[in-house]
C-alpha cells in the first residue's frame, strides 16, 4: 500500500461585542485560534508513514475490545496491520453512551472518557510512540445499551 497521511484540525472562534455610546455601537471582536497540521509522505522514517488502520464498531453494553496494533488487525485490503510507532490516532463516540479508552499505547496514557459525540485526535509528531511494549487501545462501552464508535490508526512498519 502507498499512503499519503495529512492530519489538519483547526479551531476558530470570535466573540463580537457592541462597545461604545448607543448611538455608534460599534462592534469589536476577539478572535482565537488554534491550528495545527502535519503531513506524512509514505515511509517508515521521520515524518513519514505507511500502515493505516480503521473500523467501526458497536460493542455490546459493558463490552471492552482490545486494538493489538502488533497483531490480529487487517486493513481494508486484507492485508495485515502489524505496527512498530503510531503516529496518528483519532477515536470518534458515534454512539450514545460514554466510551472509555485505556490501553499499553503510549498515546492514551491513563486513559480517558469520550461521551456521546465526542470525538478525539492524537498526532504525535515525526516518530510516534513505539509499540514494542506499548501496543493495544482497549474501548469500553458503558452499561446501559449498544455503544457506536469509529478508530483511525496512522503509523510505522519499521
Amino acid at each position: 500500500m502507498n499512503l499519503f497521511t495529512r492530519v489538519m484540525i483547526g479551531l476558530f472562534a470570535t466573540g463580537t461585542k457592541a462597545t461604545g455610546a448607543a448611538s455608534t455601537n460599534l462592534p469589536d471582536s476577539d478572535p482565537a485560534q488554534g491550528l495545527m497540521g502535519v503531513a506524512w509522505q509514505n515511509g517508515t522514517s521521520a515524518n513519514q508513514a505507511n500502515q493505516s488502520y480503521h473500523t467501526s464498531a458497536t460493542p455490546a453494553s459493558a463490552a471492552a475490545v482490545t486494538y493489538d496494533f502488533t497483531t490480529g488487525l487487517a486493513d481494508k485490503f486484507g492485508d495485515a496491520v502489524v505496527l512498530a510507532a503510531v503516529k496518528a490516532l483519532f477515536i470518534q463516540n458515534t454512539g450514545t453512551t460514554t466510551l472509555t479508552i485505556t490501553g499499553t499505547n503510549g498515546i492514551v496514557g491513563s486513559g480517558f472518557t469520550l461521551i456521546a459525540g465526542e470525538s478525539v485526535l492524537f498526532a504525535v509528531g515525526t516518530t510516534g510512540h513505539t509499540t514494542t511494549n506499548a501496543k493495544t487501545i482497549i474501548v469500553t462501552n458503558a452499561a446501559g445499551s449498544a455503544g457506536a464508535y469509529t478508530i483511525l490508526v496512522v503509523g510505522v512498519t519499521s
